[in-house]
């Protein structure tokens, strides 16, 4: 709860003035600082506050312990399988309006449909990545327990 109102409440504000503010030092680089609907700023800034509270947090006691390691569920499928499907609608939405929206007319629907298609085909090869990986993924697992 503090990481979280620290970053919106201060360090994010922060980060939006130095890149979109005509007085901010990346905007007035040569060549100008240019980020495609906050997406820069937004990531650096959530990556690098991610980093801080996990190291802030530590590894988890017994989880790496081979007494103990059976104890700790990886997931829970149907949660995982939820956040994963809203994630994906919202990124659709996101991303198509990111690019001017289908009713920016005739420009903005062809950028729209190009976000959808490379949202699709993104989303698409993480799966089948994520469907080759995991069989390999899970004998390393199992070997070392």
């Amino acid at each position: 709860l503090v990481l979280s109102c620290t970053v919106s409440g201060l360090l994010y504000p922060l980060a939006v003035q130095f890149a979109y503010s005509s007085r901010g030092f990346l905007h007035n680089l040569e060549p100008s600082f240019v980020d495609f609907a906050g997406s820069g700023v937004v990531h650096a800034l959530g990556g690098c506050a991610a980093l801080v509270g996990a190291v802030a947090a530590g590894p988890r006691t017994g989880r790496f312990d081979p007494k103990t390691v059976a104890d700790f569920s990886p997931h829970n499928v149907p949660q995982v399988l939820s956040g994963t499907m809203l994630l994906w609608v919202a990124w659709f939405a996101f991303n198509m309006g990111s690019g001017g929206g289908p009713l920016a007319g005739r420009g903005g629907a062809a950028t729209a449909a190009g976000a959808a298609t490379a949202t699709a085909l993104s989303s698409a090869c993480a799966g089948v990545v994520g469907g080759l990986l995991a069989p390999a993924l899970r004998r390393d697992t199992a070997s070392r327990s």
